[in-house]
């Protein structure tokens, strides 16, 4: 709502329509100021880029080489044992979370981010179940609830934790994501892309993890495919350039 405000009062004071996605990338009157400097000179609030070439994308996506399988390491090909999953608060997240329960006897281990502990992490999470209707009070021992964050080295968590999990783990459901369709891909890309970076340095780590990873069907909605039949082995070198920070 104050973003629909700014933008409507710096369209009557200067005469110039600003995206509101600029003005979610611009968080300080510095920024705001910069923004309607170069819309002034411009003729257009579009400072940020809105849209991504695929070439753009393929360099963002570049992986730290130092994330390498150990060496001689093979993917588990046993049941899950040990399951660690993130996005679990959410609606999807919820609904997995449960159908991993009752279809596993795997014990999981759910990182739960903006909670100051494991007991809030734990409070959380049943609290999203409970709102979806899932909570299972005879399967909640197998939930363990971490605090941490994926935008931060190590997904948040303690040395200890982090060694201990990362030899224990064999299984990795990753759902976690920030999905904000006014923000830009640089608002965004702490928690999906880095995130994501950490989620597979950590699947590399002492042992190798099966990883899972859900997303978002917004990578198949680039103007050049719409129309056209996309499958889901289709190369994503073949999509296009997307448009909006949550898509990119």
């Amino acid at each position: 709502v104050q973003a629909i405000r700014v933008a409507q009062l710096a369209r009557n004071r200067f005469g110039i329509a600003l995206p509101l996605a600029e003005l979610f990338a611009a968080p300080t009157v510095r920024d705001l100021a910069g923004v309607i400097d170069h819309a002034l000179e411009h003729g257009t609030g579009t400072r940020a880029r809105a849209r991504m070439t695929m070439e753009e994308m393929a360099a963002e996506a570049q992986l730290d080489p130092s994330i390498q399988p150990p060496p001689g390491s093979t993917v588990p090909t046993h049941p899950p044992v040990h399951i660690l999953m993130t996005g679990a608060t959410g609606f999807v997240g919820a609904h997995l979370l449960d159908e991993l329960l009752r279809r596993t006897d795997a014990i999981l281990y759910c990182i739960v981010r903006n909670v100051d502990d494991d007991d809030a992490a734990y409070t959380r999470l049943s609290a999203g179940l409970n709102r979806y209707g899932l909570w299972r009070k005879e399967l909640a021992h197998r939930i363990v609830a971490v605090a941490g964050d994926l935008a931060l080295p190590r997904l948040g968590l303690s040395d200890v934790q982090y060694t201990t999990f990362a030899e224990k783990i064999d299984t990795i459901y990753h759902l976690g994501a920030w999905v904000n369709l006014m923000y830009g891909y640089h608002n965004l890309k702490s928690i999906n892309v880095h995130g994501t970076h950490e989620v597979l340095r950590f699947a590399t780590t002492h042992r190798l993890k099966r990883v899972h990873h859900v997303s978002t069907l917004s990578i198949m909605s680039s103007l050049e495919r719409q129309g056209q039949l996309i499958r889901e082995d289709d190369p994503l070198n073949t999509v296009g350039s997307l448009f909006g920070g949550y898509a990119q």
